[in-house]
């Protein structure tokens, strides 16, 4: 068995478990905007570390 992808090729090769099998949850924290940025582009969770229900509703607006 072996693996080839974009930039790496092998033969002989045992992964256990196999990357990304099951697929990996991306978890983030931040508020900034560059962090809300990155979170919509490439996270599945993000943590939010509280404040006015006003200012966690428009953050999980922008990030969605």
């Amino acid at each position: 068995s072996g693996f080839d992808g974009s930039f790496y090729r092998t033969e002989g090769l045992r992964i256990d478990p196999p990357p990304f099998s099951p697929a990996l949850t991306v978890w983030q924290g931040g508020q900034s905007a560059a962090a809300q940025e990155m979170a919509a582009a490439h996270s599945d969770w993000m943590f939010l570390n509280g404040g006015p229900p006003a200012k966690v509703r428009a953050i999980v607006e922008s990030v969605r």
